[in-house]
């Protein structure tokens, strides 16, 4: 018996003469009590070489020992017909696999051996091996080796004797170079193992690979020559080694070379593995799922599709020769895996298809699920970049989808595996944006869903994908029972907890709640990097980040953003290192730091290849020329872009970037836009919708330019509408309530800016704290407080360092000179030399550059300067029917108007008719017709408007009818005459000015606006009440509730009325500007 000739025999050996290390040693113990004995490591850790030396001292000892090593894949039914032929016995061929199985522990138990299998993990269903062979042998012993990240069921580990064999230590390393009679000196030899060891990351036998090849050439092992070995292992070391292992060892060396190596591998390797990473397909035709999962995931494959594209095309096209004979499963498996690498989902399906004819009763289960998961996953991704770049053409995807479901109902599957094959599905028709598709197959999912098998976990886990965007608290239901789910089946909960955190993060996010969210997304990555799936790690990291900055952390995101990218550098996730350069454009753009984000945007950002993808990062560039006072640079970029492939085949693109365009060579120009926002974006389409708060913040920032026109009746209420960041919707506060101040809306915008100094402080946020306090400065000249705006700006001083925003820095000198006019009471500006802008430009600048930040400081200055009542230029407004035009009074030359049928000089109270002097100084009534003739030309006078706005009274016929017609006749005797045909058109009782004369109406730069019969009531009424309540004015209406509201709006955005209070309290009175106004059209 075996039992007791191996027991006396390996009792009698001496353990340190039968094994070099302890874990042999534990090897032969745990064989004398154990049938089945598993040596369990990580990759290339050295378990052949251990089993080998097991093998030899079992031998030495007179104990049969069998060897099988598995090099490649194999199918339960493979192994089991290599151990009957190694074992000298034939196979029944019309025996079953479990029959077979059987039948083979009946064989080993004929014999007394120890059956030695070195890489037993790639047998398929190898669990089932152990479990069956664990309860039938008695005579024969097993030993195998399989990789540490291979999955054991519980009940096979409690039941067998498994030893795991730890990483190659430094001891280990020196032990080896001693057996191999390598001398080193002491003082040298410590140093010397632990660069070898962390070189090779511990790994035997890449140890012994390098060892072994300085020996072969001869050459000594000493430090120096080992060190020069080292500096030389990137160039040529990989290749040697390669040349040197099958296909088996090859696969495995790629896997830790796109794993652990990821850190050190140089483009030279890269090069090299590329180039492997095509050998192993064409030297073994095919290879397993696992890894062709893979090659299509990591750096390795990613250069390979870049560089040997042809290549994989040809093993593509062999493998289709293969294919249409149907004589290989693994060939066909194969060929999907390529199809889907390559980005063929239609030809993914077309290989699934004939899977299924050919090899129905065959094909594994369990990879069958996998290559379809897969299979929906690139259609799935497909889905996601047709909706990012806005394309509607998804015919072909929804075919693909209909053809795999058609393939799959054929399947002989049970109940679990349908459940699991419908979940994938509900997530691929999300991906596609039919939800209530999605919805109906996860319900059948959730219907044929077992929860006492794993599979379960899976459909959990896609319920909450499913839901994560359609009801973010029904998708976290599902996602809790998930979590505590997983906690039943380890090994399977390894591949897909790291999908429920990151879909529970994201469903928090959804709700708003970042700080949960961005845990969540930790946790994502702490178990995507777990399993080696780092991209997923990276992209889960980079979510995080997105919501810290979301959350308003912005010091705290950028430090962690310079933390994430040292470690991306090393790795290819060219996607996900995109996203973080922009991220890391924004958070620059908002610490001020312009010129750093714009080399940044340049670095990564091709300004050849842009696509749709970068129209986002784009609108960003133009943002940060703009803040740094290039105008004429940001609209050269613009229209640069109009020629760009992907705006040309895009209308909405191209409507929004030709207004911007146009938007900003106004500014330039100092003209104003004749469209504002919500014209910007009504015609944008669903193209640019996911744009539409960035485009609204490029928008405001054109409020330095002077573009102050833009944003006319948006207020703070409208930004929370926006999709936007907590920092952006900050931002955008910021710059509205300059808006506002510029409005004359000084309470408002005061108010406004008080909310936010506090949170730009405490983020850092250099720029827009410094924009809260120039704001609150300028309010506090406006109200005559000139000490408590000197005060603010002395604690500016060095804020205002290493802000690159060139209108923001001349705006702190304009408000630091205004500051200083206020405290010495000067009257003018005429002994004031302002600052020059060539004082924050640098030499080598464009003069274009300098234009345009000119033209926008002299807006700015002119309309500030107003605000504070300091010495402005005297300007006046020339309105004609069909323009309106602000000059200065000195430049102003009254005969340039002499073509005019009608001139009317509100300043000097003068008529020219055809250009003949008519004096009607003095005489009220009739300026007050003149003016209202004029500025309401092309509307209709009725006499209840010009009782109330003339003579400030509720009109009344018997009073009022005669005191009309009498002025309009006094008015007709002074002009007619000269006019040679009256002026005045009169129907039924309504007064306007003839439509085909032309005019021309001289006025004071003031703002002069045209009232309605409503508001002037109102206006009226307010002279003598002190306020009124909103139900008031309604009443006075006699109107709805939306119509006065409609009446009242006007007057606020204008200044003519101030509210104050809040909720239905709110009340109304009359400002400043409004008294001007009512004076002005009553004088």
């Amino acid at each position: 018996m075996f039992a007791s000739k191996s027991g006396s025999n390996l009792s009698a050996a001496n353990p340190s003469v039968l094994a070099r290390s302890d874990l042999e040693s534990r090897a032969l113990a745990q064989l004398k009590t154990h049938n089945i004995v598993l040596i369990r490591a990580p990759i290339l850790a050295g378990k052949t070489t251990s089993l080998k030396n097991i093998s030899n001292n079992l031998q030495r000892n007179g104990v049969d020992c069998l060897w099988l090593s598995i090099e490649r894949p194999l199918s339960l039914y493979e192994w089991i017909r290599e151990s009957f032929r190694l074992l000298g016995a034939s196979m029944r061929s019309e025996a079953s696999v479990s029959e077979s199985l059987r039948e083979l522990s009946r064989v080993l138990n004929s014999r007394s051996v120890v059956l030695i299998v070195d890489g037993l993990d790639h047998v398929e269903a190898y669990n089932e091996i152990l479990r069956v062979l664990w309860g039938s042998l008695t005579h024969s012993k097993l030993l195998a080796s399989i990789d540490r990240d291979e999955p054991l069921d519980e009940d096979v580990v409690l039941d067998l004797a498994v030893i795991d064999l730890p990483d190659f230590s430094p001891q280990e390393i020196l032990r080896l170079c001693q057996n191999l009679g390598i001398r080193m000196e002491s003082k040298n030899q410590n140093h010397l193992i632990e660069k070898l060891w962390k070189r090779t990351h511990g790994k035997i036998i890449l140890v012994r690979k390098v060892l072994g090849w300085h020996l072969s050439r001869g050459v000594e092992l000493t430090p120096a020559s080992v060190e020069a070995a080292l500096e030389g292992l990137s160039d040529n070391f990989l290749e040697r080694v390669w040349n040197s292992l099958s296909n088996r060892r090859r696969e495995a060396l790629l896997r830790i070379c796109a794993t652990e190596f990821d850190r050190s591998i140089t483009n030279d390797n890269l090069e090299i593995l590329g180039r492997y990473s095509v050998e192993i397909l064409q030297a073994s035709g095919i290879l397993n799922s696992h890894n062709g999962q893979l090659l299509r995931s990591d750096r390795i494959f990613e250069f390979a599709q870049n560089k040997h594209k042809d290549e994989l095309i040809r093993v593509r096209e062999a493998l289709l020769s293969e294919l249409r004979s149907g004589t290989n499963i693994q060939v066909c498996e194969e060929w999907i895996w390529q199809c889907i690498s390559l980005d063929r989902s239609s030809e993914a399906v077309a290989g699934l298809d004939r899977l299924v004819e050919s090899h129905a009763s065959k094909i594994n289960s369990a990879n069958l699920l996998k290559l379809t998961n897969s299979i929906y996953s690139d259609i799935s991704l497909k889905a996601f970049e047709l909706r990012r770049n806005a394309l509607v053409a998804r015919d072909e995807l929804d075919q693909s989808f209909l053809e795999l479901e058609h393939r799959l109902n054929r399947l002989d599957l049970d109940q679990a595996e349908r459940a699991y094959l419908y979940a994938a599905g509900a997530r691929t028709k999300a991906f596609l944006g039919k939800f209530l598709e999605a919805e109906t197959l996860l319900e059948t999912a959730l219907e044929l869903s077992i929860e006492s098998d794993s599979k379960h976990l899976f459909v959990l886990a896609s319920a909450g994908r499913v839901y994560q965007r359609l009801d973010p608290a029904k998708a976290l239901g599902y996602l809790d029972v998930a979590e505590s789910v997983s906690k039943k089946w380890n090994d399977a909960a390894k591949s897909y907890l790291g999908y429920i955190f990151f879909s529970k993060a994201y469903a928090l996010a959804q709700l708003g709640r970042a700080e949960k969210a961005i845990r969540y997304y930790m946790e994502a990555s702490e178990k995507f990097h777990g399993i080696g799936i780092s991209q997923m790690g990276f992209l889960s990291e980079f979510n995080s980040l997105q919501n810290l900055y979301k959350w308003g952390a912005v010091q705290s995101c950028l430090e962690r953003v310079d933390e994430v990218e040292s470690r991306l550098k090393s790795v290819g996730f060219s996607g996900v290192r995109r996203n973080l350069a922009d991220l890391k454009i924004r958070l620059l753009m908002d610490t001020g730091r312009l010129a750093e984000a714009k080399r940044l945007w340049l670095q990564t950002f091709d300004l050849v290849s842009l696509g749709s993808k970068d129209f986002e990062p784009t609108l960003k560039l133009v943002e940060i020329l703009i803040q740094m006072g290039d105008l004429v640079g940001a609209r050269s970029f613009l229209i640069s872009l109009l020629g760009a492939e992907f705006v040309m085949s895009n209308a909405g693109y191209r409507d929004i970037l030709q207004k911007l365009a146009s938007i900003v060579d106004r500014a330039v120009l100092m003209e104003a836009p004749r469209f504002g926002f919500r014209d910007i974006t009504a015609s944008s389409g669903a193209a640019v919708q996911p744009f539409q708060g960035q485009i609204l913040f490029l928008t405001f920032h054109l409020l330095w330019s002077g573009s102050w026109e833009l944003l006319e009746g948006f207020e703070f209420k409208d930004l929370d509408k926006l999709p936007l960041a907590r920092v952006e919707k900050r931002s955008m506060a910021c710059l509205l309530a300059w808006r506002k101040l510029l409005g004359s809306r000084v309470d408002e915008a005061g108010e406004q800016f008080k909310r936010l100094e506090n949170f730009f402080l405490e983020n850092r946020l250099k720029v827009w704290h410094l924009r809260t306090q120039l704001g609150l400065c300028l309010i506090d000249l406006i109200r005559q407080q000139a000490s408590q705006a000197k005060a603010r700006l002395r604690s500016l001083y060095e804020q205002i360092d290493g802000i690159d925003s060139q209108m923001d820095l001349y705006l702190f000198d304009l408000v630091k000179r205004i500051a200083d006019l206020k405290v010495m009471n000067l009257e003018s500006l005429e002994n004031i030399t302002w600052m020059n802008v060539d004082n924050f430009k640098k030499e080598d600048e464009s003069m274009r550059v300098k234009f345009g930040l000119t033209s926008c400081q002299q807006r700015f200055s002119d309309h500030l300067l107003e605000l504070t009542n300091i010495g402005s230029p005297r300007k006046v407004i020339i309105r004609t029917r069909s323009e309106e035009a602000i000059v200065e009074e000195r430049a102003f030359d009254r005969k340039s108007l002499s073509h005019f049928d009608l001139v009317y000089d509100e300043r000097d109270q003068v008529l020219f008719v055809r250009n003949q002097i008519v004096s009607v100084a003095g005489r009220g009534v009739l300026n007050a017709l003149i003016r209202l003739l004029f500025q309401n030309y092309d509307a209709e006078l009725s006499k209840e408007s010009l009782a109330l706005i003339v003579w400030k009274e509720v009109y009344h016929p018997l009073i009022h009818d005669n005191r009309i017609y009498t002025s309009i006749k006094r008015l007709r005797q002074l002009i007619t005459p000269k006019l040679g045909a009256d002026f005045v058109d009169v129907r039924e009782g309504a007064y306007s000015l003839k439509q085909t004369l032309s005019f021309a109406w001289i006025c004071n730069h003031e703002t002069r606006v045209r009232f309605s019969d409503q508001q002037m009531l109102l206006l009226s009424q307010l002279q003598s009440s002190r306020s009124m309540s909103r139900q008031d004015i309604q009443k006075l209406f006699r109107g709805s509730r939306t119509q006065t509201l409609r009446e009242l709006k006007p007057l606020l955005d204008q200044g003519s009325l101030e509210s104050y209070g809040s909720g239905r309290a709110v009340r109304y009175r009359l400002s400043s500007n409004g008294i001007n106004s009512l004076h002005g059209h009553g004088e």
